[in-house]
Parts: C-alpha cells; sequence; structure tokens
C-alpha cells in the first residue's frame, strides 16, 4: 500500500462536529479532483475499450497506452491510480475510526459519518477491483499491517463492498445531507448496491434495488429535456460532485469538449460509438458535439456543455443517475426471464430519447439490446462502456478486430511494479504483464 499522504488525524479532530466534517468534505474533494473518480479519468478505462480513440503520438507513457493496449506494469498512470484511490480509503479509515471514538458527537452523526465513510471505501474497492481483479480490502489506518497486505480473490472482494454498502444503508439519512446531491444518502448507498449486484449477477437484488430508487418519484424523475440531464439542478441525477468553487464546472466538459483540431493530441469518440446511435436519436443530437477544420470533422461528448467557468457553476460531475437504474433493472430481468418488465425498462430510455421501443426479442436479442442502449445512453460516464464489455465477456469478441495491440489478458490494469517490489504479498502480477 501507499505510504499514507499525512498522519492519522488526531482523535480531537472527531470530537467536533465542525472539524470532522471538514476531513469528510475534503475527502470528497480528493475524490473528485485526484484518481479513479476524478472526471478526467473518465478518458483512460474508455480508450481500453470501442468508446474513445487517442490522437496522441505519445504511446509509451500516455493515455496512448490505454489505448493501444500496451501498458506496463511501470506506468506512472497506473500507479496513480492506485495510490489516489488507497490514499483515499485510508482518510475513509481514519473516519470510521476517528468517529467510533468520538466523545462529543451525538449518535446521529456519528452515524451519518460511518454510513459515509462505509459507503466511499466500498465505492473505491470495487472500482479498484473492477480495474485490478483480486486485491487488497484495507479496513484499518495500520499502516504496519497494510504494507504487508496480500491480494483477496475479487469474489471476495465483493462481499467486502456488498457489507459495507448495507451497512452504510442503515445509517444514512434518506433526505440529501445538503442543498444539493453531493453527500450520500440512503438511496446513494442503494443505487450503488444495485449496481454491485448486477456486475456481481445477483439479480434478484439488483432487481429490488434498483426498483427501490425508481420508485422515490418525489426525489427522482427523467429529465424530458436531455440538455437538463447533466445540470446541477437535474431531479435525474442520485450523486454527483460538487465543483468547489462557485463558478467552476466539470472536469468532464474541460476533458472532452474540443476547440482545436485533436490530431496532435486530442481525444474523440471513435466510429464504433458514432455508428451506434440509431437515425432519430435525441441524445445524438443533444450529447454529442463537433469540431471542423480543414475538411476534417471530429465528434466528442457533449453531455456537459460547460469547458470553462461561468458566474456560476451551472454542471455538476454525475456519478449515479436515474436512467442507469432503469438499465441495470432492465439487465437484471432479462436475466430472471422477466422479458416485458425487462423490455418496458429499455423503452422508458429509448423512448425519452425519441426513439420507439424495441418488440419481444429472443433471450440472446434482448441482451444484446440492453448492452446497446446502455453503449449510447452512458457513454463518457466513469468508463460504463468498457467495463460492460468486461463483465460480459465481450471485450475478446469486440475488441480483437479493431485494436492491432489487443490481448485478451487486457481486461485488466497491472498492478504497479512498484507496489509488488514494496510488498511481495501483492504477487503474483496480473496475466499478461
Amino acid at each position: 500500500m501507499p505510504t499514507p499522504e499525512t498522519k492519522l488525524l488526531g482523535s480531537e479532530v472527531f470530537e467536533e462536529q465542525g472539524t470532522a466534517t471538514a476531513v469528510l468534505t475534503d475527502l470528497y474533494s480528493r475524490m473528485r479532483d485526484n484518481g479513479m473518480l476524478s472526471g478526467s479519468y473518465n478518458n483512460y478505462p474508455g480508450l481500453c475499450g470501442d468508446e474513445l480513440v487517442d490522437l496522441s503520438p505519445w504511446v509509451a507513457e500516455g493515455s496512448g497506452a490505454f489505448y493501444n493496449n500496451s501498458l506496463l506494469p511501470t506506468n506512472s498512470f497506473i500507479s496513480t491510480f492506485w495510490n489516489n484511490a488507497y490514499n483515499q480509503i485510508y482518510t475513509a479509515n481514519s473516519i470510521l475510526e476517528g468517529v467510533a471514538g468520538s466523545k462529543n458527537l451525538s449518535l446521529d452523526i456519528r452515524q451519518q459519518f460511518r454510513g459515509e465513510a462505509l459507503f466511499i471505501r466500498a465505492f473505491l474497492h470495487f472500482y479498484l477491483t473492477i480495474q485490478f481483479g483480486a486485491l487488497p480490502y484495507v479496513d484499518t489506518t495500520d499502516y504496519i499491517t497494510n504494507k504487508s497486505l496480500s491480494r483477496i480473490s475479487q469474489e471476495k472482494v465483493y462481499q467486502r463492498i456488498i457489507s459495507d454498502l448495507n451497512e452504510a444503508v442503515t445509517l444514512l439519512p434518506e433526505t440529501y445531507i445538503t442543498t444539493d446531491r453531493a453527500r450520500v444518502n440512503k438511496w446513494v448507498a442503494k443505487a450503488m448496491l444495485a449496481r454491485v449486484y448486477l456486475y456481481h449477477k445477483d439479480w434478484a437484488l439488483a432487481s429490488s434495488l434498483a426498483t427501490e430508487v425508481i420508485e422515490q418519484k418525489t426525489l427522482y424523475k427523467l429529465e424530458d429535456d436531455l440538455d437538463n440531464v447533466f445540470l446541477k439542478s437535474s431531479k435525474e441525477t442520485i450523486w454527483h460532485f460538487d465543483p468547489g468553487v462557485v463558478g467552476l464546472n466539470t472536469q468532464e466538459g474541460a476533458a472532452a469538449i474540443l476547440y482545436y483540431d485533436p490530431t496532435g493530441g486530442g481525444k474523440i469518440l471513435s466510429d464504433q460509438l458514432m455508428a451506434a446511435f440509431e437515425t432519430g436519436d435525441k441524445r445524438r443530437q443533444s450529447w454529442i458535439g463537433s469540431y471542423s477544420s480543414g475538411g476534417s470533422t471530429w465528434y466528442y461528448s457533449y453531455k456537459y456543455k460547460q469547458r470553462s467557468q461561468t458566474a456560476v457553476s451551472l454542471e455538476f460531475s454525475v456519478i449515479l443517475r436515474l436512467a442507469e437504474l432503469y438499465l441495470i433493472r432492465a439487465e437484471a430481468f432479462a436475466n430472471l426471464q422477466m422479458t416485458d418488465k425487462a423490455i418496458a425498462d429499455i423503452n422508458t430510455i429509448r423512448n425519452r430519447a425519441g426513439l420507439q421501443g424495441i418488440n419481444a426479442p429472443s433471450a440472446d436479442e434482448l441482451q444484446d439490446a440492453i448492452l446497446h442502449e446502455r453503449q449510447v445512453e452512458l457513454f463518457y460516464e466513469f468508463s460504463h462502456r468498457w467495463y460492460d464489455l468486461v463483465r460480459t465477456n465481450k471485450a475478446d469478441q469486440v475488441l480483437a478486430h479493431i485494436k492491432p495491440g489487443w490481448k485478451a489478458t487486457d481486461t485488466l490494469l497491472p498492478i504497479p511494479q512498484s507496489e509488488l517490489l514494496s510488498n511481495p504479498n501483492l504477487l503474483p502480477q496480473n496475466p499478461g504483464y
């Protein structure tokens, strides 16, 4: 494990609500700005699959290594992602330990803080395991213990994630703690549990949790106007990151929106993604922008329409939204042979996009329809497409003929070489590296 960024926070920090809140909100800010949950990170896993194209000439170390599937364990980006995630997990554990020992915080506040910290710990481990596979599940601030931890199977990691999220559900309030949706509540935890159960193939639990969130109609609704989906006031948002400074918007917008010829080092939407949109799909019209120069045109994600500062912040970075819950439930229903219900959920999303519904497909066609709908609905949102290809075992089938550097073992990132050298218990390295 990486050396913690700071020493263990003093116990006195958790004796006052104000200082304890500052630690927690700083953790949200670090998740937003650095590592696997930062908006700019969208580019990297997206490049591994068929969603983005990297026009950068720098292949060996930077984003080109993701796009060309030529990553090495010494890649500094990989080390940064790993270290930032585990440093954030360390802070979550320090909150859990500090709150547990607090004598002055009220029971309600201790439960709320514990619920948020458990959620964050589970969420970060989820993103680590879907990218690295087997890994340590860190639940203490004891550095001596942490520096020699061994990897546990992905199945055991999932069980720990599920345990943390289930406890978070029991502790978190149903209402949002702040006036925006930037700190997690019970429904955020349930939405995340639905996603985890989907990945874990617990279809009944995935459908049940998704339904619970979908039925919170006073809190959440699909936005009729697609241009409103990613605004900070969107009723579709379940959880988003506050930019932190009045007038700032999202890293996603800053990273995606093209305002120059990208051939010298830009990232564009792939031909495969562009071809996936059906004629008349409003998402193609509202969520994709273009830039032309010298007779060429390139396409980029335009879900976020602000690439720079505005008088007031207009867009927050969306991590969980209601449309995903419909698609989670559709996939779970399909695997439970509840075909009519699966089709109804798919068609809810298609109809919002201005498309006609699908009709009574075969079982295989239904699964393909769900995967397709996820591709065009969730593109450029925390790499859903890449993770969908991996978890459905379709990565090799889809990528082998379009990516010359593709190997079947590329579905996992390499464990950083620096971590293997400092802790041999992390061996063996992932296959293919």
